[in-house]
């Protein structure tokens, strides 16, 4: 079953007459980040604007078993990584999970959620399509870096094209804004 469609896909204005769905345009480098609504592991609310004057790393990230709740894991380990290689920085680690989650996330990350319909569009937004078989979760991952001012500084996808190195230095970069 899919749950979530990646949300680029242009459509003709004829198309939307006949009742398409219409997806806004994916997020860029240099827009806000989503203004969305997630709650905090304590239920409290929270949102881009609490990151503001930080460098926030947004990953969307599987529990679980299977290869995506895997590479999850190496998304989150290179997230962990980032205070040691950026101590002077403040930043905000912050885990969307597509799946139902075990426990408490690896500090010093902040798991947050929100409806999975609307955690999953948010994900779609980036281009990352969830499905699963009722057991077994695939998704694609999305690592974004959002700067200070709240602005999409990177884009990571995947989790083969880019390293610690790479998300440290993309997060070096949004610090500078």
């Amino acid at each position: 079953m899919l749950l979530g469609v990646a949300a680029c896909t242009p459509i003709s204005r004829s198309e939307a007459d006949r009742g398409a769905t219409v997806y806004p345009p994916p997020p860029a480098i240099g827009d806000p980040f989503p203004d969305v609504v997630l709650q905090d592991r304590d239920g409290r609310p929270t949102g881009a604007e609490a990151w503001l004057g930080s460098v926030a790393v947004v990953a969307f990230v599987s529990f679980g078993r299977g290869a995506s709740a895997a590479e999850s894991g190496v998304v989150i380990e290179r997230m962990l990584e980032l205070p040691d290689r950026l101590p002077s920085t403040p930043l905000r680690l912050i885990l969307l999970p597509l799946t139902p989650v075990p426990g408490a996330p690896p500090a010093p990350a902040r798991l947050m959620s929100a409806p999975l319909e609307r955690t999953v569009a948010l994900a779609a937004a980036f281009g990352v399509a969830l499905s699963t078989d009722g057991s077994r979760y695939r998704h694609g991952h999305a690592t974004v870096v959002i700067d200070r001012s709240g602005r999409i500084r990177a884009i990571l996808r995947g989790v083969t094209s880019w390293d610690a190195v790479t998300l440290a230095r993309e997060a070096a970069v949004a610090a500078t804004w």
